[in-house]
């Protein structure tokens, strides 16, 4: 690819912060009850991260339902009855008569609508997964830091990103360190060296 179209891509990249917090808890329930204090506290920039799925923790940060189920119906619905449309317009575009069956029938064109429905809706799934989380993201600030490692394995860590309009570095270490957390101040401007931690 060539350097121009690099460059206009990288703009829809998701961005890191200049700026981090990141608070490492010792238990899921401490991540839950940080992650709702900080929402309380008006607190919206931030992310928590786990290895693995933690119940009461979207409604702890104020996530709500995800619209990828409605993405994959919007997909898939119209992928069915588009390609039932477009087979309906070529059955009767070019009729051709085998054995005496009528040109246009609808229960032949099931099972190929059915696979080309559960292909596209597959790849919107993925797709739209991937988009609404940000994926891939190739560089956030959080990776700098070597304790970050484990959140992949055993490690509970919430993010906190220095450009929240409510963001003030004390009063959130002060929060996260109330609830158990060993919190890491992660700046951009020590980019070249080891992370600094504060």
């Amino acid at each position: 690819m060539s350097a121009p179209i690099l460059k206009r891509l990288r703009q829809f990249a998701p961005r890191s912060p200049r700026t981090l917090l990141l608070a490492e808890f010792p238990d899921a329930k401490a991540l839950v009850a940080a992650a709702g204090a900080l929402r309380g506290a008006g607190v919206r920039r931030f992310d928590a991260h786990s290895p693995w799925p933690i119940e009461g923790l979207g409604r702890a940060m104020g996530l709500g339902e995800s619209i990828l189920p409605w993405i994959v119906l919007g997909v898939g619905l119209s992928t069915f009855l588009g390609f039932l449309a477009f087979m309906a317009w070529a059955s009767l575009d070019y009729p051709t008569v085998h054995s005496g069956k009528p040109v246009l029938s609808i229960w032949p064109l099931i099972p190929a609508a059915i696979e080309v429905t559960w292909m596209a809706a597959g790849t919107a799934a993925l797709v739209g997964f991937m988009a609404l989380a940000g994926l891939p993201l190739y560089y956030h600030l959080a990776f700098r830091s070597p304790r970050f490692k484990r959140a992949s394995d055993d490690g509970f860590f919430i993010t906190v990103e220095g450009d929240d309009p409510r963001f003030d570095a004390e009063a959130t270490r002060a929060l996260l360190e109330r609830h158990g957390g060993r919190v890491e101040r992660l700046d951009e401007t020590s980019a070249k060296g080891a992370p600094r931690h504060g």
